[in-house]
């Protein structure tokens, strides 16, 4: 003889597919899916009791209002059956994987940004001081000592490195060289002591 299994020996053993945990899944009926999703959209901290406290609220306020169920242990079974936890869990967890790459992409997105606008500008630069014609111009070689010093720093900063390489601009170079991080900018040429 037979046993006749029972309503919750026959719901006990759904399963879901891992990587679309919000699609409605085989034995899951109309009433249970929206019940489901609105578990789903309460946000961090849902609870069965809440949902139901909700659902409460809803027809309290409006006597017309359908909700899926009125009861808390109806609820608690199709949470059992359905698997609600497990779904939010595995659904929370894409999200912050794709949240973490989509912050990850941004931030290179950022820095490619970044330091093509650096190098542009040291190329500019570059180009200033070959044209630069110290009787007659008001930027002074301090300023322009400066500005390569500001550069060549943000540079470091976005390629988290230590240049070891010489940059040669007009009649100024910039050496990296050097073993305790310091930036050395050297004037070769005819410039006065003032100038700098």
């Amino acid at each position: 003889m037979t046993k006749k299994k029972t309503i919750w020996q026959k719901n006990c053993n759904r399963t879901f597919d891992e990587e679309n945990p919000l699609m409605r899944i085989k034995g899951e009926t109309t009433k249970q899916y929206a019940a489901f999703m609105d578990f789903v959209k309460m946000g961090g901290g849902r609870r069965i009791v809440d949902l139901w406290r909700r659902y409460h609220k809803l027809i309290e306020h409006d006597e017309n209002t359908t909700v899926p169920t009125k009861n808390q242990q109806t609820l608690r079974n199709w949470s059992a059956w359905n698997k609600w936890t497990d779904r939010v869990k595995i659904f929370q967890e894409q999200q912050a994987t794709v949240y973490a790459q989509n912050e990850i992409d941004a931030r290179k997105r950022s820095r490619e940004q970044r330091r093509s606008l650096l190098e542009g500008f040291l190329g500019r630069l570059a180009q200033a001081v070959q044209n630069l014609d110290t009787t007659k111009e008001t930027v002074t070689m301090a300023d322009l000592k400066d500005a390569i010093k500001m550069v060549a720093s943000e540079l470091r900063v976005e390629y988290d490195d230590q240049p070891d390489q010489r940059i040669r601009l007009g009649n100024i170079t910039q050496d990296d060289g050097t073993d305790d991080g310091t930036l050395t900018i050297r004037v070769v040429g005819n410039v006065s002591p003032d100038e700098l």
